[in-house]
């Protein structure tokens, strides 16, 4: 941990304070957001307890951290537009970001006996969406796994 950097008390600050560092987050919200063009919104799938994936018997655990980061757009119902695309490449720059980190393991800061393992967006890069006459959302679901003692 770089000196003089304070360990988040959360693995929701954790999260929040990782991806306000990556250049393709804009407007971030959490928790709640109004659906403007460009917002990103960190919704912790894990809100109160994340799974333990093994416990081990000195009590120490390997743990998931879910969250789902949504992106809220302007789509086009347009023939031959690439709004709706460049959207979706939008997320998907994301989604490398992300990958990129734990290739570096350049990953978030934990809480005090927590240690990160790895970060991938799951399901194996796929996005959801949905949309209404407000607009778009994509949805990109990342996984932090770490060790807590």
């Amino acid at each position: 941990m770089p000196d003089g950097q304070v360990r988040p008390a959360t693995m929701h600050e954790a999260a929040w304070d990782w991806l306000l560092t990556c250049p393709h987050v804009g407007e971030l919200f959490f928790g709640f957001a109004t659906a403007r063009e460009g917002g990103t919104l960190l919704v912790p799938v894990t809100a109160c307890m994340d799974s333990a994936e093994t416990e081990f018997v000195d009590g120490s655990s390997i743990r998931n951290y879910d969250l789902t980061i949504v992106r809220f757009c302007l789509y086009t119902a347009a023939p031959d537009d690439r709004e709706n695309l460049d959207a979706l490449d939008d997320l998907a720059k994301l989604a490398d970001w992300v990958a990129a980190q734990s290739a570096q393991g350049s990953y978030p800061v934990l809480p005090a006996g927590c240690t990160p393992l790895n970060v991938e967006a799951l399901p194996g890069g796929d996005f959801f969406s949905a949309w209404d006459e407000g607009g778009a959302k994509y949805m990109l679901q990342i996984r932090i796994r770490y060790e807590k003692e």
